[in-house]
């Protein structure tokens, strides 16, 4: 039986954990064997509370002064502060050892067909190490997709509805162990970039699934929010 992680680092995020996990649940394959694994601050009771009790296995840190994490300030030390929260999920990822990790924010909702589209995009692609769901990185533009492709002087992000080949891929990730071998690595556009750049440095393909679109909820008031560019 094909195993699968599913987690991310968690912080304030009790309002839209329990529908996280609705969507992950309708999404899941037949016939996977599903874990689930976060890196929680011990000072988030309210988080702490809803991700024990659905026996994931947790990593806990406990700066207290990370009371920025639930918002969108994003600066060089935020990013290494991610760095450091996404590597020691990698870390407890590696020890579990799964077939593929799929590392999914807890701020997306996942359309019910995104997984099993993922997996036939891996299988199709020679040499894929990992594939990026589709989902908008604003709350209303369809410009800022979830993956881009560098230029020379400029980069692009990634559009259509199919699968193709990138070189960044963000918030929803299907990783193989090869792709989650490879540590995240601090960026001027994130931790996600210089995590993509790590894996292609050493001759990782990344792809992006266009073809099923995934809801990124921004914020509490877009919770029940319907995204006419996703369809839910």
């Amino acid at each position: 039986m094909p195993t699968i992680v599913v987690g991310c680092p968690v912080y304030d995020r009790a309002w839209i954990l329990p529908r996280w996990k609705e969507h992950l649940d309708l999404a899941i394959p037949k016939g996977f064997d599903v874990e689930l694994a976060f890196v929680c601050n011990g000072n988030d009771e309210e988080t702490m509370n809803i991700v024990e009790a659905w026996d994931a296995k947790v990593f806990y840190y406990s700066e207290s002064d990370r009371s920025d994490a639930s918002q969108r300030v994003w600066n060089e030390s935020r990013y290494k502060h991610m760095c450091k929260l996404r590597n020691l999920l990698l870390d407890g990822v590696r020890v579990m050892a799964p077939d593929y990790f799929l590392s999914l924010d807890s701020d997306i909702l996942l359309d019910d067909r995104a997984i099993t589209s993922a997996l036939d995009a891996l299988d199709t692609v020679q040499d894929a190490w990992a594939c990026g769901m589709r989902l908008y990185m604003t709350p209303t533009s369809e410009a800022y997709t979830s993956a881009i492709r560098w230029g020379r002087d400029r980069h692009f992000r990634a559009t259509g509805q199919r699968v193709q080949k990138v070189d960044v891929i963000m918030a929803a990730k299907l990783m193989l162990p090869l792709a989650y071998h490879i540590d995240y690595e601090v960026h001027k556009m994130g931790e996600d970039a210089g995590w993509s750049n790590a894996v292609t440095n050493e001759g990782g393909v990344l792809i992006w699934d266009g073809r099923i679109s995934n809801k990124h909820v921004m914020s509490k008031s877009d919770l029940d929010k319907y995204d006419s560019r996703v369809g839910f």
